[in-house]
């Protein structure tokens, strides 16, 4: 995350049930004032007994980027932290994903042969749901002239 920046709904993601086949997807956002918001209908989705939890991670990315911002030899406004978080509670697997990094479950499949199971969802500029992400808390989406294929924000 960066410093400074506001945690939004693709920065922070949520997944339960370990099962991979049935893994369901929620976002949540931290409002403009600090409070947590999330759609109502993927609320009646998470368990109540995972809240906890999910508080806990997000605290602990806003703590590291308050950190950042001590630490005056360190850009924050460049730089920050990018992590994904798992905890595995009985059948459940809550994962939070902030920034740009990756996970991926090794499981096996029907004839036992290793298969890899994306578990997050890249964050990257070029997507057209991130774009659109950025471009709704009034962030720019561009390449430079020289390097167009390289999307920056």
């Amino acid at each position: 995350m960066m410093g400074g920046a506001k945690l939004n709904s693709h920065q922070n993601s949520v997944y339960e049930n370990g099962d991979a086949e049935g893994m369901r997807h929620l976002d949540n956002s931290v409002d403009d004032d600090g409070g947590e918001s999330m759609e109502v209908e993927e609320k009646d989705k998470f368990p109540d007994m995972h809240m906890p939890l999910k508080k806990s991670m997000q605290k602990s990315f806003k703590l590291m980027d308050k950190e950042l911002k001590l630490h005056a030899t360190i850009d924050s406004f460049c730089s920050g932290t990018t992590a994904v978080t798992l905890i595995m509670r009985g059948k459940d697997l809550l994962i939070g994903n902030f920034g740009d990094s990756r996970a991926v479950l090794a499981t096996r499949d029907s004839s036992k042969a290793l298969m890899a199971v994306q578990l997050t969802v890249d964050l990257k500029p070029n997507l057209p749901r991130e774009a659109a992400m950025i471009q709704k808390f009034k962030g720019r989406v561009f390449a430079l002239k020289d390097e167009q294929e390289v999307t920056r924000v």
